[in-house]
């Protein structure tokens, strides 16, 4: 996993389509200095999905429940985030999460997705939205 607050967190990562991205993203939000910009959490495997960094979120990490009652498999299940999109081209979903002046834009390749039925059912839980704009 990378947890990614400054320039020199983008500038370890591999080249790849995703890399670019988040460039382009954490540079879109942070131009304006008087905002605080997201956190941006890349996963990178199975092992990521329980790691305490994302307790953030809730208990469970990235399959938590907005009232910390449920499991993606329940049928009160509501997901913590704000909104979640479907990047075809990168085959990669994002996630934002907000609370209070702080965001996490937490992004995971199709394929950990795939591999993980809770992420699953977490994700197809709500519509997905529209991929945000760039500005």
């Amino acid at each position: 996993m990378q947890i990614i607050t400054r320039q020199s967190h983008i500038d370890k990562l591999p080249e790849s389509p995703i890399k670019r991205y988040i460039q382009r993203r954490y540079v879109q939000y942070t131009e304006n200095p008087e905002e605080i910009p997201p956190v941006f959490i890349l996963l990178e495997n199975q092992r990521d999905l329980s790691s305490q960094e994302l307790k953030i979120l809730g208990s469970a990490g990235i399959c938590s429940d907005l009232f910390d009652s449920h499991t993606p498999r329940d049928k009160g299940f509501q997901t913590v985030f704000d909104w979640i999109c479907f990047l075809a081209d990168l085959k990669l979903f994002e996630m934002m999460y907000i609370e209070g002046d702080l965001g996490y834009w937490v992004m995971c390749p199709e394929e950990i997705v795939e591999d993980n039925p809770d992420l699953k059912l977490m994700i197809s839980s709500q519509e997905l939205s529209d991929p945000q704009p760039y500005f």
